[in-house]
């Protein structure tokens, strides 16, 4: 069973709603990200959840998981145990796309390293 985990910018219920104007989503996408971000970070969700609690169906939510990839708010990881099976897939949810950030973090650490002032 797939598990969704939620990564908040922020450990608090603001949501920076940084998704809701981004051009690139359409609204079931922008739908499911404002779902999966006004619960706490604790909480996890599996694609089978996310399709009992919504209308849209089972192929609904993987089009819009798969559309939230695509743009970076999503990371997936597929697993596999010691023998190579497959494992359930894991896949993090970012306020912010996660390419950003990771982006930025390695610009702050060039601009540290080679010490521009």
């Amino acid at each position: 069973m797939s598990t969704i985990t939620i990564r908040k910018s922020q450990d608090n219920s603001i949501n920076q709603n940084i998704y809701l104007t981004d051009p690139r989503l359409s609204l079931k996408a922008k739908g499911l990200m404002a779902q999966l971000t006004t619960y706490p970070q604790k909480n996890n969700f599996t694609t089978e959840t996310l399709t009992f609690i919504n209308q849209g169906g089972k192929d609904s939510i993987r089009s819009a998981i798969q559309e939230l990839e695509q743009t970076s708010y999503l990371e997936r990881h597929q697993n596999r145990n010691k023998t190579g099976q497959l494992l359930p897939t894991e896949y993090k949810i970012y306020e912010n796309p996660y390419e950003a950030m990771a982006t930025h973090q390695k610009n702050c650490a060039a601009i540290f390293n080679y010490g521009i002032r």
